[in-house]
C-alpha cells in the first residue's frame, strides 16, 4: 500500500523538528533548562513532556531522572517519584540528591534493609560521611536501639550539618520519638541556611501543628504560598489548617483564590467543592460546570454529592447522562459501575449484580467492578466468592494495596485470621504510609491478643503522623492493657499539649487511675470528662463503674438522678441508673428507670436485654419475653436480644423456639461460638436424635482448633458421648478439666464418660468432685442416683 506524500512530509517535517537542530547533547540541555523553567512556573505537565523527550535522547541521564522524580512528587505520585530516584542512583550512585530523596523514601516505608545498604555503600566510600552516618541513625532506630540511634544524633548535630537530607531525616527520628521541639530546632537550623526550602517548611509546619503552634504553622504556609503562588499542595494544606481551627471563611476565600488563578484546573475546582460544607456543594459544582461543562471529573462529585444526600435519582440521571456520552470509554464504564453501586444503595443487589456482569464481560479486569462485586460478595456473606473474585484481580496486580486490603477483609469473613493479615501486611509493604492498614492491622493484632504487634503498628502510624488522635488513643490503652502505667501516665503527659481535648485527657486520667484501682483520682477525672461531654457514654458509664467498685452504689444513683433531673432526656442516665437499682435490689425502680430509658432512647440495645432480666427474675416471664420481642422490632436479628430470647425460651421449656432463636444468630452471624455451643449442647441433650445429634456434630467441630475455653471444650465433649465417640470425648473432657480441675458439669460429664468405658473407681471420683461443687451444674440429683448406684 502506498503512504501519500504529504504524511511522508510532515513525517520528514518532525524528524528535522526533533532531530535537525544541534548536537544531542544540547538537544537535551535545551529540553532540561525547559522542564526546569516548566518546575519553577508549576506547570507540572510540560515538565514532564521536556524531561520525557530529554531522555529519549540519553536515557542514561542520572540527573534527568533526579528531576522528573521531583516532578512526580509535585504531582503526588509517589510510586512513580520513588522508581525515578531509584533510576536516578542506579545510573550514579554518588547523585546525592536522588540518594537523599530515595533514602528518605526508604525511611518512610520503614525498609532497614535497603537503608541500610545505602549506608553501607556511602560510608565505604567515606566513613566519615555524616549522611551515611545519619542513615545509620535511622536504621537502629528502626530496630529499636533507641538510646544508640538518638545519642548518635545529637553527635551528628554537634558537626552542624547543612544537607536539607540529613536534617529532615534525623527531625523524623526526633519526631517519632515524641521529641518534636528538638525536631522542631533541628528544622530551623536547616533554614537558616536554606530559608525557603519546600521540605524544610513542610515538615516545620507540621511539627508546629503537633505543638498546637498554629499561628506558625499559618505563617508557614502563607510564606511557601508566597513562594509558590500556584503551588497546589501548599493550599490545600492551609485549607485544612483552616479547616480544623474552625474558620469556613478563610477556607473559601484561599481556595476560590487558588480557582482564580487558574479556572480551567479542574483539581482546583475539586479542592474548593471538597472543603466547601456540604450545602454549598451543588452550588458551586453547578458553578463549576459552568466553566468546565465537559469535565467528567466535575460531573462524578456531581453524582457523589447527589449520592450524600440520598438525590439517588438525581444522582442516577447523571451517571446515565455520562454512559451515553461516552458509551464504552473509561469514563462511561465508570459511570456505569457508579450506577450500580445505585442498585446496592437502593437496595436493588441483583440489577447491581447485571450491571457488573455487562462490564465485566467486556472488561474481565475492570478493577472498580470486581472490587463491586467482591464487596457484594461480603456483603453478602459469601466468602469464598469474594476471596475469589479480588484474587482475580490481583493476577494482573499482585502489588495494589486496594486489592490486598479488601482481600484480607474477604479472608476476615471466612475467618482465615493468618490470610487476612498477610494480605494487610503485603498492603503495607507496598504502601507504609497506608494508615488505615496500619489501624486494621493494630485492630486484628490486637484481637488475637498480639498486643506488642499491635503496639508497633500503631507506632508506625505516630511516626507519619505524630498528631493522630486516633493511633494515640489506641496506643494508650494497648499500653494499659500491657499494664504499663507509667507509659500511659507519660502519653497523657505528652498528648496533653499536642493532640487531645481536654474531654479526652480526663478520660485517659480516669482510665489510668481505674488501672491503679485509684478511685477517687478515677472518679474525678471521669466527672470533668462527663461534665465536657455531657451526653457521651464512655465518661459517665465509667465514672458509675468507679462508684460500684467502691462499693457506693448510692453515689452513683444520687449523681445520676441528679443528672436525669436536669438533663431528663440524656441518652444513657436512665439505662445506666436502672443498673445501678438492680445493684442496689431496687428492681421496681428499675423497671421504671429501663422504661423510661426506652421512650428516651430505644436504639441503645443492651437495656432492652436488662429491662427484660429484671422483669423475668419478677416471676413476669411473659412480660420479659414480649420485652424482648417488642426490642427486635427495632434491634432486628440483634445476637445480644436473640440469645437472652433463647435463654428465657430454654428456661421455660419451650425447645423448638430457643433453637430458632440461636439458629437467627447463627444465621446473621455464623461464628458466633457461644451460640453455637448453646444450640448444639440443645440438641444433644434436649433432643437427642440422630439429624439433631449430626447437626450439633456440625457445629462443635471447630471447636477444640479454635478455642481453649472448657465449657465449650465440654460441650463438644457432650455430644461426642451422645453419638458414641468414648475416646474422643474422654481426651475433650480431660483437656478441659485441666483449665478447670474442680467444676462440677465437667467432673459430673467425665464421671459420666468413664463410667460408660467402664471404670467405675474413677468414675466415682469424678461423681464425688461433681457433689462438692454441687451449685454448678443442674443434674445433682442424677450424680446423686448413679453414686448410690455405683455404691450398692
Amino acid at each position: 500500500m502506498s503512504i501519500p506524500l504529504a504524511k511522508w512530509g510532515n513525517l520528514f517535517l518532525s524528524v528535522i523538528i526533533l532531530y535537525g537542530c544541534g548536537s544531542a547533547e544540547e538537544r537535551k540541555a535545551s529540553f532540561v533548562t525547559k522542564a526546569k523553567k516548566f518546575i519553577q512556573e508549576d506547570n507540572f505537565p510540560q515538565a514532564r513532556v521536556a524531561l520525557r523527550n530529554a531522555l529519549r535522547i540519553d536515557p542514561q541521564d542520572p540527573h534527568v531522572y533526579f528531576l522528573a522524580g521531583q516532578v512526580s512528587e509535585k504531582e503526588a505520585n509517589w510510586p512513580k517519584a520513588f522508581r525515578q530516584y531509584a533510576r536516578g542512583v542506579e545510573l550514579d550512585p554518588t547523585h546525592q540528591a536522588a540518594v537523599g530523596r530515595l533514602a528518605r523514601f526508604y525511611l518512610a516505608a520503614k525498609d532497614i534493609k535497603e537503608l541500610e545498604g545505602l549506608s553501607d555503600s556511602i560510608l565505604a566510600r567515606d566513613p566519615h560521611d555524616v549522611f551515611g552516618h545519619t542513615l545509620q541513625v535511622c536504621v537502629w532506630f528502626l530496630r529499636g536501639e533507641h538510646s544508640r540511634a538518638l545519642t548518635k544524633a545529637d553527635s551528628l548535630l554537634e558537626q552542624l550539618p547543612t544537607d536539607s537530607n540529613i536534617l529532615l531525616m534525623l527531625a523524623a527520628i526526633f519526631s517519632a520519638n515524641r521529641e518534636l521541639d528538638k525536631a522542631r530546632s533541628v528544622l530551623q537550623l536547616g533554614l537558616k541556611v536554606h530559608p525557603d526550602h519546600v521540605d524544610l517548611l513542610n515538615y516545620l509546619a507540621t511539627i508546629s501543628i503537633g505543638m498546637k503552634a498554629f499561628d506558625k504553622a499559618e505563617a508557614i504556609y502563607l510564606q511557601l504560598l508566597a513562594k509558590e503562588p500556584r503551588g497546589y499542595a501548599h493550599r490545600d494544606k492551609l485549607a485544612g489548617l483552616y479547616r480544623h481551627l474552625g474558620k469556613p471563611d478563610k477556607v473559601l476565600a484561599l481556595l476560590r483564590e487558588g480557582v482564580a488563578l487558574d479556572p480551567n484546573d479542574e483539581r482546583r475546582w475539586k479542592s474548593l467543592v471538597m472543603f466547601a460544607d456540604s450545602s454549598q456543594r451543588e452550588a458551586l459544582l453547578e458553578e463549576s460546570l459552568q466553566v468546565l461543562p465537559h469535565s467528567f471529573t466535575l460531573r462524578f462529585l456531581l453524582g457523589a454529592h447527589f449520592e450524600h444526600i440520598q438525590e439517588f435519582q438525581k444522582a442516577r440521571k447523571m451517571y446515565e447522562a455520562i454512559v451515553l456520552e461516552a458509551e464504552t470509554s473509561e469514563q462511561g464504564i465508570k459511570a456505569e459501575v457508579e450506577l450500580a453501586k445505585l442498585d446496592v444503595a437502593e437496595e436493588n443487589p441483583r440489577a447491581a449484580q447485571i450491571r457488573l456482569a455487562s462490564v465485566l464481560e467486556e472488561y474481565p479486569g475492570h478493577f472498580d467492578a470486581l472490587l463491586l462485586k467482591g464487596e457484594l460478595n461480603v456483603a453478602q456473606n459469601q466468602s469464598s466468592p469474594a476471596v475469589g473474585t479480588f484474587r482475580i484481580v490481583l493476577r494482573d496486580e499482585p502489588n495494589n494495596r486496594d486489592i490486598q486490603r479488601v482481600l484480607g477483609q474477604a479472608h476476615m469473613l471466612a475467618r482465615e485470621f493468618e490470610l487476612n493479615q498477610e494480605n494487610l501486611e503485603k498492603s503495607v509493604a507496598l504502601n507504609s504510609r497506608q494508615l488505615d492498614v496500619f489501624s486494621a492491622l493494630a485492630r486484628l493484632s490486637a484481637r488475637q491478643g498480639h498486643l506488642e504487634k499491635a503496639q508497633q503498628y500503631l507506632e508506625s502510624i505516630l511516626q507519619v503522623v505524630p498528631t493522630h488522635p486516633e493511633a494515640a488513643w489506641s496506643l494508650f490503652q494497648i499500653k494499659l492493657a500491657q499494664r504499663q502505667w507509667a507509659e500511659g501516665d507519660g502519653m497523657i503527659a505528652r498528648f496533653e499539649e499536642s493532640v487531645w481535648s481536654g474531654y479526652q485527657v480526663d478520660l485517659a486520667k480516669g482510665i489510668l487511675a481505674s488501672g491503679l484501682q485509684q478511685w477517687d483520682l478515677a472518679v474525678q477525672a471521669f466527672t470533668g470528662a462527663q461534665q465536657a461531654k455531657l451526653h457521651a457514654m464512655a465518661p459517665l458509664a465509667a465514672l458509675i463503674h468507679a462508684y460500684l467498685e467502691q462499693r457506693q452504689p448510692e453515689h452513683a444513683r444520687d449523681y445520676l438522678q441528679k443528672l436525669v433531673g436536669s438533663h431528663s432526656g440524656h441518652p444513657f442516665a436512665w439505662g445506666l441508673l436502672g443498673a445501678v437499682f438492680v445493684q442496689l435490689h431496687d428492681r421496681a425502680s428499675a423497671l421504671s428507670a429501663y422504661r423510661k430509658q426506652m421512650e428516651g432512647n430505644p436504639m441503645w440495645v443492651e437495656p432492652w436485654k436488662d429491662w427484660a432480666m429484671v422483669s423475668w427474675s419478677l416471676g413476669r416471664k411473659r412480660e420479659a419475653i414480649d420485652m424482648l420481642n417488642e426490642g427486635l422490632t427495632i434491634h432486628v436479628q440483634s445476637p445480644i436480644l436473640l440469645k437472652a430470647l433463647a435463654s428465657f425460651y430454654q428456661a421455660n421449656g419451650q425447645i423448638d423456639l430457643a433453637i430458632r432463636q440461636y439458629e437467627l444468630v447463627l444465621n446473621h452471624s455464623p461464628h458466633d461460638v457461644l451460640a453455637a455451643n448453646n444450640l448444639a449442647f440443645l440438641l444433644a441433650e434436649e433432643k437427642g436424635d440422630v439429624q439433631s445429634l449430626a447437626y450439633a456434630v456440625d457445629l462443635t467441630r471447630n471447636f477444640e482448633a479454635r478455642t481453649q475455653n472448657p465449657f465449650l471444650l465440654d460441650t463438644l465433649a457432650w455430644v461426642y458421648f451422645k453419638i458414641g465417640l468414648n475416646e474422643e470425648a474422654t481426651r475433650v473432657l480431660t483437656k478441659a478439666l485441666s483449665k478447670a480441675p474442680d467444676h462440677g458439669l465437667l467432673n459430673y460429664h467425665l464421671g459420666m464418660v468413664t463410667l460408660k468405658a467402664g471404670d467405675r473407681i474413677m468414675a466415682k471420683q469424678y461423681f464425688e468432685k461433681a457433689m462438692n461443687r454441687s451449685s454448678e451444674s443442674e443434674d445433682m440429683e442424677t450424680v446423686r442416683q448413679v453414686l448410690a448406684d455405683i455404691s450398692s
